[in-house]
């Protein structure tokens, strides 16, 4: 229960029930369209979802809250040639990283630093990491900050699914403590793993 405030598709009685499938349900009746298809899958997308299904997607939209996962859909992304835009959110601040299909093209990866290496590994509990903001005198995530990032992030995938020039190979970044956006290059790393070629 403690990040379904985050998006409009969750109510205070999906509290205990399958997000992926409630988050479906809801984005359905959104639909303009009788005959919007709209898949869900509930599981482990780092072990349990193979690149067949990324290679199937136009886009990938990214909204997940462990480094782990991210290492995961990066390199299924770019194994397949799927473009995909990563959301993260902390505090009041905001990112949004859009990522090209092109083989020589930056990815997350090879903007990772050191840390984030070392805790691709590590999970942790929404609700513990919200207690221990509050003790260290940090504002945890409103919907509102969560709000601005997916914006920008559909915005950019509805700007690559029409043709059109897209923020690509860029971070944008927010900081709603005092309103300040910045759009900063990513740099391609040679020496990135997941452009690694094996025979």
């Amino acid at each position: 229960k403690s990040n379904l405030s985050r998006t409009v598709l969750f109510q205070k009685s999906d509290i205990g029930k399958n997000k992926a499938e409630i988050a479906a349900k809801r984005t359905k009746e959104l639909s303009l369209y009788d005959n919007t298809n709209i898949d869900w899958f509930h599981g482990d997308l780092v072990w349990d979802l193979g690149s067949g299904i990324y290679g199937e997607m136009d886009i990938v939209l990214g909204c997940l809250d462990n480094t782990e996962a991210r290492f995961a859909v990066n390199r299924f992304c770019h194994l397949t040639g799927t473009p995909w835009i990563d959301a993260g959110i902390y505090a009041l601040t905001g990112s949004v990283s859009v990522y090209s299909s092109k083989p020589q093209s930056p990815c997350y990866e090879c903007g990772a630093t050191k840390e984030q290496m070392i805790s691709k590994r590590k999970r942790y509990s929404c609700d513990d990491f919200k207690r221990s903001m509050f003790k260290d005198g940090i504002m945890p995530t409103v919907q509102i900050t969560s709000s601005i990032v997916s914006a920008i992030q559909v915005q950019e995938a509805i700007k690559i699914l029409c043709g059109q020039e897209a923020s690509t190979n860029k971070k944008i970044y927010f900081e709603g403590k005092t309103n300040y956006l910045d759009v900063i290059p990513l740099t391609y790393r040679q020496d990135c793993y997941a452009h690694a070629v094996y025979p």
